[in-house]
């Protein structure tokens, strides 16, 4: 989910920056994919990871997130687009899904106990790595 919404943000900065109307449809369909992967993904999620007495009330919630959201930012967006034109209404929907990225990001690896180390020659040039619960604590010297 992390890398689809990554990869719409990049996708989508790259749309929103390009002048020929050709690269800009052309990226659409990697776009879509990416969202469709976030969506589906994001979905798969909640049902497998919420009770069965409480999973329509949590779909709703979902629902209500993607779809009833729309009418109360639809008419910032186009007051975006009359003021500063249609990329900015493109760059307006990549930078809340790249800040909301981040955010995600963010707390997966922290509730997970997570870091990322970079070079490491026999790991390759990035990995994961579990944080010990030494790391965390700093015992008081006596």
């Amino acid at each position: 989910m992390i890398i689809s919404m990554a990869a719409y943000t990049v996708l989508g900065l790259v749309a929103a920056f390009s002048t020929n109307y050709w690269v800009f449809a052309l990226l659409q369909a990697p776009i879509g994919l990416a969202t469709i992967t976030a969506l589906v993904t994001g979905n798969t999620l909640l049902q497998s990871h919420t009770s069965a007495s409480m999973r329509g009330r949590v779909l709703s919630l979902w629902m209500l997130m993607i779809t009833g959201i729309t009418p109360v930012i639809s008419p910032v967006v186009g007051h975006l687009g009359d003021w500063l034109g249609p990329r900015a209404t493109v760059m307006f929907g990549v930078i809340c899904v790249g800040i909301s990225t981040v955010i995600i990001t963010w707390v997966i690896m922290h509730t997970d106990s997570l870091r990322l180390r970079f070079d490491s020659p026999r790991r390759g040039w990035w990995y994961l790595e579990r944080r010990r619960v030494t790391d965390e604590i700093t015992m008081p010297v006596k």
